[in-house]
């Protein structure tokens, strides 16, 4: 009996010792912690380095590129304080010249002065010296025989008593024609003005003017122009522009025109030019000379032409507009 005993006491010891050991273990797990795989603590150790490494490459690169862009800057900055520098210089030049010529420049009111001084002085040299040379010019009686006297006794052998004696004698004919002459210009006006007609006058100094030309003097004064007029070729097709009217004929003249005198807007024109070289010259630059109003025919080396039909032209808003060609034949 009692070795029963003993034996249920020895098992059940063993069955609580055994229980303890499992709880120990049950507590022990809950409180550590689980230990992982080594092969997934490797990749977890390897992605952490790669992650590390990346954001390292990340920050070096934005670091180079910082210091690239402070790098351009510092440069950006060297050269604009280089520029700054020069344009100082350039501003202090202009101002030490504007400080020049502040100092050696002549005042407005000054220099107004000095023209005019200057001025002044030029119309009284000019007044001078044009009295002077009217002075030489007009000699008098007096001062010729003086010249001759003095001539004369300067060089007795170019003039002698007898030179003088004959200057003399020349000297009175000369004054009894000239006593003559004012008798006959007398008489002649004496004449004119009992008949009215128009025999040209005569003054003292022998000079004349006759009707027509005091007619014609009378005509310019009144301030009538000539129908003839001449051009220069023209700038335009079918149009000469007044800039290019001429009063007489030149050598830039190649047309004439003659103003109709029922129509003083209306004129006819001919190609009139008085040099075979400008004829040549004509024919050469066609284009611009001729076929703008002429119908120009023919070729010529010699600078001879015809100009067989006049055009016609009429006066609009200051210019002559062509309404009928000219024609000419070069022969």
């Amino acid at each position: 009996m009692k070795r029963a005993f003993y034996i249920v006491f020895l098992l059940g010891v063993l069955l609580t010792m055994q229980s303890c050991d499992r709880i120990g273990n049950l507590i022990g797990e809950s409180d550590t912690p689980k230990e992982q795989p080594a092969e997934v603590q490797a990749q977890e150790s390897v992605d952490n380095a790669s992650t590390d490494t990346l954001g390292t490459t990340k920050i070096q690169t934005q670091l180079l590129q910082n210091e690239d862009g402070i790098r351009a800057l510092k440069d950006s900055l060297t050269s604009l304080n280089g520029k700054i520098s020069s344009l100082q210089a350039a501003v202090d030049s202009l101002q030490q010249q504007q400080a020049e010529l502040a100092q050696t420049k002549v005042g407005a009111k000054s220099l107004f002065v000095y023209v005019a001084i200057f001025a002044i002085f030029i119309v009284v040299l000019v007044l001078f010296l044009t009295k002077k040379k009217r002075g030489q010019d007009n000699l008098t009686e007096k001062q010729v025989k003086d010249i001759i006297a003095d001539f004369a006794k300067d060089h007795p052998n170019l003039i002698c008593r007898e030179t003088l004696s004959q200057l003399n004698s020349q000297k009175g004919l000369i004054s009894n024609h000239k006593q003559r002459l004012d008798s006959i210009i007398t008489r002649l006006n004496n004449l004119e003005t009992r008949i009215g007609s128009t025999v040209p006058t005569f003054n003292t100094q022998g000079t004349q003017t006759s009707s027509s030309e005091k007619s014609v003097a009378g005509g310019a004064q009144a301030g009538g122009t000539s129908n003839v007029f001449y051009m220069k070729r023209p700038q335009k097709d079918m149009e000469f522009d007044l800039s290019l009217r001429s009063e007489r004929q030149t050598e830039e003249t190649l047309y004439r025109f003659e103003i109709d005198r029922r129509n003083p807007n209306v004129a006819h024109f001919f190609f009139d030019c008085m040099y075979p070289n400008r004829v040549r010259w004509a024919l050469s630059t066609r284009e611009n000379t001729l076929d703008r109003v002429c119908n120009a025919s023919g070729s010529d080396a010699n600078g001879t032409y015809r100009c067989t039909a006049p055009g016609e032209a009429k006066l609009q808003d200051g210019k002559w507009v062509v309404t009928r060609k000219a024609v000419v034949i070069f022969d």
